[in-house]
């Protein structure tokens, strides 16, 4: 990291703007990682184990992108054709990554909503992004052997078009089943969450050609450019914290995600379930803290999570989530 900073600061004699720029992409980045992650502890709900996932390779998706990028454009400022080549080649690198968030961007989207991926779903979606590769690929080998622009440019349009449409229609997923939802809080959350997200895409839509404008070609547009890349950084944060509110104030309402009593009675049958142990257990499920569920049930914090060890040894889970999941019988 200390290399990294010298050869942007002193080599390459990046503005202090765009420093920081970068640097308050990188703040929310790792803001939005440890938030979504301290959610999937925090609520036994599946969809946040897909959310936590899908917001790490968002973020590894954007960095590959945005810190590569602006290297090179230090490094091929005199040597447009090399850049340009070289800039693709990152986007070759970085496009796995992003088919993975999405896939799990559409896991969390229908699980959210009740909704399985059925094995065509998954089969199309991974069929559909390795036809867009493969078109990528060709686009930089075109790109590398002519250093011409002009056929490569039309192929990286059209990529970035249908890859739009995917992600759009991942989004709309949530709209069409969220209408069917029994549960008004989880309609209300989904809803919800898709407006935002909806917004989201249109406005990255709108700014995006922004992005996709070569650094070398209007060097004066750099600052721009990093401005408009670092809104990318910043598109999780009004949902993710709409998602924390909302789960803090309606956990243990969500009675169509909740295990079912008479599962419920034969889990702690089966599991050899003391009575104390139960009553954590139905804490655990309402999304309390350890400091919580000791306070509720006048303990203390350590003789808490020594329950929670022994009911983690009795079951063969892990953590809160794989015993949500034994739980519900999934």
């Amino acid at each position: 990291m200390v290399y990294f900073l010298n050869e942007i600061c002193y080599n390459y004699s990046m503005g202090f703007t765009t420093l920081v720029f970068y640097f308050l992409s990188l703040a929310a980045s790792v803001t939005m990682i440890v938030i979504s992650h301290r959610l999937l502890k925090r609520h036994a709900y599946k969809f946040l184990n897909f959310y936590f996932y899908y917001v790490i390779f968002f973020y590894v998706f954007g960095f590959l992108n945005f810190t590569s990028r602006l290297i090179l454009t230090r490094i091929f400022v005199q040597a447009p054709d090399t850049l340009n080549t070289s800039s693709q080649v990152i986007g070759v690198t970085a496009l796995p990554v992003l088919f993975i968030s999405l896939f799990f961007a559409m896991s969390w989207i229908r699980d959210l909503v009740g909704k399985r991926i059925p094995i065509r779903l998954k089969t199309i979606y991974w069929t559909a992004q390795v036809l867009i590769l493969a078109a990528f690929l060709y686009g930089v080998a075109n790109l590398a052997e002519t250093n011409d622009f002009r056929l490569a440019g039309p192929i990286f349009e059209v990529i970035t078009t249908i890859e739009l449409l995917i992600i759009l229609l991942i989004v709309l997923q949530i709209y069409f089943y969220a209408r069917a939802l029994a549960d008004s809080n989880r309609k209300q959350l989904a809803m919800n969450l898709g407006h935002m997200y909806l917004a989201g895409f249109f406005l990255m839509a709108i700014f995006g050609k922004f992005i996709r404008i070569p650094f070398y070609i209007y060097p004066e547009e750099l600052f721009f450019q990093v401005a408009v890349t670092s809104l990318f950084f910043f598109l999780n944060i009004p949902p993710l914290f709409y998602l924390y509110v909302f789960l803090k104030k309606h956990h243990g309402e969500w009675g169509t995600h909740g295990p079912e009593p008479a599962k419920l009675r034969d889990f702690y049958t089966r599991y050899d379930i003391t009575a104390r142990e139960e009553e954590i257990i139905d804490l655990l499920m309402e999304g309390k803290t350890n400091e919580e569920i000791g306070d509720e049930l006048f303990i203390s914090t350590k003789t808490v999570k020594n329950n929670i060890s022994t009911i983690y040894k009795k079951t063969g889970a892990k953590n809160r989530v794989q015993l949500s999941n034994l739980l519900r019988g999934e």
